[in-house]
């Protein structure tokens, strides 16, 4: 039941994200951007699953846990700062 319930979420935040994206740019430009989004996205999780595969058929799953963590860790300092930043803007 949590993986339906899962992905109903990622599938209604996928196209409210995409929809979203596309309204913010000229009509000339929604379906170039669109389709970049798209390729980000699919080719992200494309290489995310082949390389989890081959990482826990090689290593183990302790280190696929800390290589996921990496990536994780990257993307939390990077949203962190440009919270700070913006912050530090509007004061």
């Amino acid at each position: 039941m949590s993986l339906v319930l899962l992905g109903i979420a990622w599938n209604f935040m996928f196209v409210g994200a995409t929809t979203f994206l596309t309204e913010n740019y000229r009509p000339s430009e929604q379906a170039r951007v669109q389709a970049i989004n798209e390729f980000a996205v699919f080719g992200t999780v494309a290489v995310a699953s082949l390389s989890a595969g081959s990482i826990y058929a090689g290593s183990g799953w302790v280190t696929l846990l800390y290589s996921a963590a990496v990536p994780v860790g990257l993307v939390l300092v990077i949203v962190a700062g440009y919270a700070i930043r913006r912050k530090t803007q509007t004061v």
